[in-house]
C-alpha cells in the first residue's frame, strides 16, 4: 500500500509539473517539453501554428499557414493525452494570428488577412460572429484582467482596438506605431503594449467614463521580442533585442527592476501562470529555448537551455 501511495504521489507530481507547448512553424505541430528540455509529446496541427491558448484541459492552436500551405484553421489538442482531437476550418483565408478566451469561455480569434475579430462559441465548430477592426493588420488579442474587454494589437497601425465583448463594439486607442505585443497582468485591470518592430512600451487602462481609455507610455530601450507577466501581476517581463536581455519591469511604476543579459537576440517568451515564476524565451539564432528563474524578479537567473529542431511561432506554459 505504501509503495502504491508513493507511486500515486510521484505520478501526480509529474502530471502537475510545468510544461511548455512550442508551436513549430516548419513542422505544423506543437511539441511539449519539460523545463529541462525533455520531449513529452508532439501533436500534429494545421500549417503554420502561430498562436496558443488554453481552456480547461484543451490547448487551442491557431494555424495561420506557411507559404503555399493554407492555414485558417484551429486545432484542439487534449492536454492529458497530448494528442490532437480535431482541426476545424473557421474561415477562408483569414490567416488567424491571435487567440484568447473571454469569461464565458468563448474563443476570440484575430484574423489577420480579413482584419477582423471572430467569436467562436463552444463546441467551437463555427464562428458565431465577427467584428471588422480594420485599423491595421491584427496580430495579438488578450482579455483585460478582471473584465470582458478585449484588446487587439496591430502591425502597420499606430493604435490598438479595445473591444467590448458583450456589445461587440470596438474603440480605437492611439499609442505608438506597430503595437503588436500585448499582455494583461493577473489582478490588474490594464494591458501592457509593446512592439516587435521599434522601441516602445505603454500601459492601457479604462478611463473615468465608460468607453474611455487612456494609454500611458514609458521609456523602454530596445525592440521587444516577447512580453509576459509574473503570476502575481506585479512584474512585466520583456525579451529585448539589441542589446539582448530579459528585462523585468514594475507594473505599478513602469520602472526596470531586474535584467538578465542574453548571448543572442531573443524572440517570443512565455511566463508561468503559477509560482515559482519561470520564463521560457525563444532564441531564434541558435534554435533553442532559455529557461529563466524569476523567483527573485530583481535578479533573474538562467536556469537551463535546450535545443529545438524547428522554428517556434508561439510558446506557452500549459497545465
Amino acid at each position: 500500500m505504501l509503495a502504491l501511495a508513493f507511486a500515486a504521489a510521484a505520478g501526480a507530481a509529474e502530471q502537475s509539473a510545468p510544461r511548455l507547448a512550442l508551436a513549430l512553424l516548419d513542422r505544423g505541430s506543437v511539441e511539449f517539453r519539460s523545463l529541462d528540455g525533455k520531449k513529452l509529446g508532439e501533436a500534429k496541427t494545421g500549417a503554420g501554428p502561430r498562436a496558443l491558448a488554453v481552456s480547461g484541459d484543451r490547448l487551442f492552436v491557431a494555424n495561420r499557414g506557411v507559404g503555399d500551405e493554407p492555414g485558417s484553421t484551429v486545432t484542439v489538442v487534449d492536454l492529458g493525452e497530448l494528442e490532437p482531437r480535431r482541426t476545424v476550418k473557421l474561415c477562408e483565408g483569414c490567416a488567424p494570428r491571435g487567440l484568447t478566451f473571454d469569461s464565458q469561455g468563448r474563443l476570440w480569434m484575430a484574423g489577420q488577412a480579413h482584419r477582423a475579430l471572430y467569436r467562436v462559441d463552444p463546441p467551437f465548430d463555427d464562428p458565431a460572429g465577427s467584428l471588422l477592426i480594420a485599423w491595421g493588420w491584427p496580430t495579438d488579442v488578450v482579455r483585460m484582467s478582471g473584465s470582458d474587454l478585449l484588446v487587439v494589437g496591430y502591425r502597420d497601425a499606430g493604435a490598438v482596438a479595445v473591444v467590448d465583448a458583450a456589445r461587440q463594439f470596438a474603440t480605437r486607442v492611439e499609442v505608438f506605431a506597430d503595437p503588436d505585443l500585448l499582455v494583461s497582468p493577473e489582478g490588474r485591470r490594464e494591458v501592457w503594449i509593446a512592439s516587435s518592430r521599434r522601441p516602445g512600451l505603454a500601459r492601457l487602462r479604462p478611463g473615468a467614463k465608460p468607453g474611455e481609455f487612456t494609454a500611458e507610455t514609458f521609456d523602454a530601450a530596445g525592440v521587444t521580442g516577447g512580453l509576459g507577466a509574473t503570476p502575481d501581476g506585479s512584474r512585466l517581463v520583456r525579451s529585448v533585442v539589441e542589446p539582448p536581455a530579459l528585462v523585468v519591469v514594475d507594473t505599478e511604476t513602469g520602472e526596470e527592476r531586474g535584467r538578465l543579459t542574453l548571448a543572442e537576440n531573443p524572440g517570443r517568451l512565455a511566463v508561468s501562470s503559477r509560482a515559482p515564476a519561470r520564463a521560457a524565451v525563444w532564441l531564434p539564432a541558435s534554435r533553442s529555448v532559455a529557461v529563466v528563474d524569476l523567483s527573485d524578479p530583481a535578479a533573474p537567473r538562467l536556469a537551463g537551455r535546450f535545443a529545438v529542431e524547428a522554428a517556434v511561432g508561439a510558446i506557452l506554459f500549459v497545465p
